[in-house]
């Protein structure tokens, strides 16, 4: 009750209430920074040198076996493209910032000061199973299942049309799966203390796009997982003869993040 009486006074004193929600905020996101920038690093290094390593052990081979000869402008494409598309999905995540902070104080004035406080809406279970819900799962099923194969057809046909192979198109496509599951657990992270407002207009275009992606690379992920000597190896490559290149590049994307958050 002391505590409790303790935060009430504080908080009435708004400017030193506010500094203080404020200071322990910024502690938070800065320590959230860095775990983003780790993940990004670490999800970088593991895509460019799985993905360097298929193409020129089995891509190349499988080429040069049915083909005759390696397509490098296509291998080039295969092995540099999903590192890059990692690194900018990455950059683009942001992490809390003060307006986030000012939701956080508002809340919590909500939570000490008012009789009824609402922070969230309303959850209502149902207890009896609706038969016209379970009819729309069913069809709602069927929507999922045709909009995943709208979308990993697109990214057939494009692939198709800048000459890729059956089997580099096989590897491409299982290589943005996982960049797109990675970025979207480096995603949650970053907003791990965000006060969520309201969706964006583009919310569920991009869901459409990209949440089927999203739950594949989810599956493949998880396989990868059971293959220990995979993780071994990773981990490996990370930790020991590349440490100092993981550094640089972390150093390096801290900066462009900090000359981003200058422009805001």
């Amino acid at each position: 009750m002391a505590e409790q009486e303790h935060i009430r006074i504080l908080a009435r004193n708004n400017e030193d209430f506010k500094e203080k929600v404020f200071a322990d905020c910024d502690k938070r996101y800065k320590n959230i920074k860095g775990k983003v920038t780790t993940a990004i690093i670490r999800s970088f290094v593991f895509i460019l040198f799985t993905k360097a390593f298929i193409a020129f052990f089995i891509e190349g081979s499988f080429e040069s076996i049915f083909y005759g000869q390696i397509q490098w402008a296509v291998m080039g494409l295969n092995v540099f493209v999903p590192p890059l598309l990692m690194v900018g999905a990455g950059l683009m995540i942001k992490t809390p910032n003060a307006k986030n902070s000012a939701r956080i104080l508002f809340d919590i004035q909500k939570l000490l000061f008012e009789e009824n406080p609402q922070i969230v809406s309303n959850i209502s279970i149902k207890l009896k199973p609706d038969t016209t819900h379970s009819m729309k799962d069913f069809i709602f099923s069927i929507l999922w299942i045709l909009s995943t194969l709208l979308v990993f057809g697109l990214i057939v046909s494009l692939l198709s049309k800048l000459h890729f192979n059956p089997l580099s198109q096989s590897v491409f496509i299982f290589f943005i799966a996982i960049i797109s599951f990675l970025t979207y657990r480096i995603y949650q992270t970053a907003n791990l203390y965000t006060v969520i407002t309201r969706q964006g207009l583009l919310s569920p275009i991009i869901d459409f796009f990209f949440v089927p992606v999203i739950s594949v690379g989810r599956k493949f992920t998880e396989g990868i997982a059971q293959i220990n000597f995979i993780l071994i190896i990773i981990d490996f490559i990370i930790e020991a003869p590349f440490k100092g290149l993981v550094g640089f590049f972390e150093q390096w994307f801290m900066f462009v993040a900090n000359k981003r958050e200058e422009l805001e």
